[in-house]
């Protein structure tokens, strides 16, 4: 359809359809309230926690301390020093936002 071709229905049919592609990669999308495990590391006093959130052969999204990093280590994809890098809020939100929209873009331009 070319722009002289395009009609406010088509433009709303448009939207539409962006609305509900976005709105099905955001209920993909779950919280968790816990973590997936916990693990405690360093000798008394100095005993720390980092909390686990997502695992896999690449790397692992952590807490600890009331900063979120991500950690990569020995045997994965991702192995790098320091053993994790931290990550503010606004990347956070960022990097969420880039994984979904690349994903979305991916789905919609897939090799036929």
């Amino acid at each position: 359809m070319t722009l002289h071709e395009a009609t406010a229905a088509d433009a709303l049919a448009q939207l539409r359809a962006e609305i509900e592609s976005l709105a099905g990669a955001a209920a993909a999308a779950t919280i968790r309230t816990t973590p997936l495990r916990v693990e405690i590391s360093g000798r008394e006093p100095n005993e720390y926690s980092t909390e686990i959130w997502y695992e896999d052969a690449t790397f692992k999204v952590i807490t600890c301390d009331g900063c979120v990093g991500l950690s990569g280590g020995s045997g994965r994809t991702l192995d790098w020093w320091p053993d994790f890098t931290l990550i503010d809020t606004e990347q956070i939100r960022a990097i969420v936002s880039a994984l979904l929209s690349a994903h979305e873009w991916v789905i919609r331009h897939e090799k036929t």
